[in-house]
């Protein structure tokens, strides 16, 4: 147990932020240090894409280059400057990169990074696993799961 708490001292997860999750482990038994370590990278990796609009911002992002004012469009919901956010949060987590047109008025387009493009198989077996789910609930179930964000404007 001592190495899980030292793991959670190290500067790397402490940036994360999750200040709860040192003291929520402590009371964890883990099998082994491997499981311990594989619960940590599958938790920083959701913390990455969590987010109101993080995975629709990613998995439009996938299809290419979007300009920023296209993704308002794609997502109308959200809003420009929960948008501009979690766009900043993605930059900044290596995930998309953001390239600025020397133009009047400007230019600005996102994409994924190489490591952003990582993502693309996680989506997909995301996508697999949702539609192996929806099709073990009744339809009426399954119409429930799909957010607002893809049935209604």
């Amino acid at each position: 147990m001592q190495d899980v708490l030292n793991y959670f001292s190290d500067k790397k997860f402490a940036e994360l932020g999750d200040a709860g999750m040192r003291e929520e482990l402590e009371e964890v038994q883990f099998l082994n240090q491997e499981d311990v370590e594989d619960y940590i990278n599958t938790v920083t990796a959701l913390q990455v894409i969590q987010g109101k609009w993080k995975t629709l911002i990613i998995w439009q992002i996938c299809s290419g280059q979007v300009r920023f004012n296209e993704l308002r469009r794609m997502i109308p919901k959200a809003s420009q400057k929960m948008l501009s956010q979690h766009l900043r949060e993605l930059e900044q987590a290596g995930v998309i990169q953001r390239k600025v047109y020397p133009e009047n008025p400007p230019k600005v387009e996102y994409s994924l990074t190489e490591l952003g493009h990582t993502l693309e198989p996680v989506f997909e077996k995301l996508r697999e696993w949702g539609e192996l789910y929806r099709c073990q609930m009744s339809p009426q179930d399954a119409s429930h799961m799909v957010s607002d964000v893809v049935t209604k404007r």
